[in-house]
């Protein structure tokens, strides 16, 4: 652990100290700003409190983690620093006692965000699509139940006719049932029969689940509130209206799916944009190809495209066999990064990466040997070659 880790903990825990010791003698012991605002404010001293001290533990955990999860970490802390001092405040007084129960409902809700935000991260190394659908599903009715308890809460306390009549709660409730019950069928996305991933992919993705919400929302006001409206205005052309809208639907949900399976079904006839790349590389009359630029970027980032782009025309051109080729890049092509931890110390990282660069440049410089035997502009590749070299000294 090196000194700049060391002084930022201690800077931190002190921080941390002060405002304890601070909000104590402001909210606890000292009148003046009670006096000033005409309001007793010991109410506020746990809130900033817990707010602080779940502050504190992102700024830790962001000090000496670092990856993927280390940022969903730190994020939902930071979320949960938030809850924790609004939940807090409404759970006791003087919060009027009807809502009190905000207060959970409100931390509830917060929980579930972040463990949807976890699970769709863990997913992507772990489970998969599956782990990740049977985790939100529940955690969608979870969220909607809590709605409904909100707004009811809200709705209960108002003098506003038109909220009670409507049902509003309860609409929000039976919705997100719903909807956490057909997010099961994202499971479907990655299927390889295209209409069961179209259905995977409407019901598994945001934009799916917002449309899905809407469309029983809307069906339930319908049904609800305004089909006996217009039942009694067109008594005789009801069905006739609401069976046109469910074909007009049904023709446009046809319509979308059958492009979608198109595309599916074309898409591996398509020329990939990596070959696309190589034959406009190659038809590029009269310019020389900057090998430095595409060389710089695989090494820095491990991007192997340009630079595989770049030996290839240059070969290809000089109209070397397509065997030898294969064996001039091969290292290149099959070179992979070391698998990096998505929850690692910070300096661990840094060091994992120097270890990857430098085998990038063992594996770059190797490659530009073979290939400069072949090339006319081996003098370029010698020149790259011995700054390489330099850098990795």
């Amino acid at each position: 652990m090196d000194k700049k880790l060391i002084r930022g903990f201690t800077l931190r825990t002190i921080g941390l100290v002060i405002v304890y010791f601070s909000m104590d003698f402001i909210l606890n012991k000292s009148n003046i700003i009670q006096q000033a605002v005409n309001m007793e404010l010991s109410f506020l001293f746990y809130p900033i409190i817990a707010a602080s001290t779940a502050l504190y533990s992102a700024s830790i955990l962001n000090l000496f983690l670092a990856g993927e999860l280390a940022c969903i970490m730190v994020s939902s802390t930071r979320i949960l620093a938030a809850t924790l001092f609004f939940s807090i405040i409404f759970a006791n007084s003087p919060t009027p006692q009807s809502f009190r129960p905000l207060g959970f409902w409100l931390l509830m809700a917060a929980l579930t965000i972040i463990v949807v935000r976890v699970a769709g991260s863990v997913s992507k190394y772990y489970g998969g699509v599956i782990l990740k659908t049977f985790i939100e599903s529940p955690c969608i009715f979870i969220v909607g139940y809590v709605l409904s308890r909100v707004l009811s809460i809200l709705v209960g306390t108002s003098n506003m006719e038109f909220l009670k009549s409507a049902c509003l709660p309860e609409k929000i409730y039976y919705s997100f049932l719903a909807l956490s019950i057909l997010s099961i069928l994202g499971i479907f996305q990655n299927s390889r029969d295209p209409y069961l991933s179209y259905i995977g992919k409407k019901f598994g993705g945001l934009f799916g689940k917002t449309s899905t919400f809407t469309l029983i929302m809307l069906l339930l006001f319908y049904f609800s509130d305004f089909r006996p409206i217009v039942a009694n205005l067109f008594p005789n052309y009801i069905v006739v209206i609401e069976w046109t809208a469910v074909c007009l639907a049904a023709f446009a949900i046809y319509r979308r799916m059958r492009a979608y399976v198109s595309n599916r079904l074309t898409e591996d006839l398509r020329l990939g944009k990596w070959t696309t790349h190589v034959q406009r590389i190659f038809h590029e009359k009269g310019k020389v190809v900057e090998t430095s630029k595409v060389a710089e970027k695989f090494v820095e980032s491990g991007l192997k495209g340009g630079i595989l782009s770049c030996l290839i025309a240059a070969l290809v051109e000089n109209e070397v066999p397509a065997s030898t080729i294969e064996s001039i890049i091969g290292e290149l092509a099959d070179y992979e990064d070391d698998y990096h931890p998505k929850l690692t110390l910070k300096w661990e990282l840094e060091n994992l990466e120097m270890k990857s660069k430098r085998r990038r440049m063992e594996v770059l410089v190797s490659t530009l040997i073979q290939a400069s035997k072949f090339l006319g502009l081996s003098s370029q590749f010698h020149a790259l070659e011995e700054e390489v070299k330099e850098e990795t000294i």
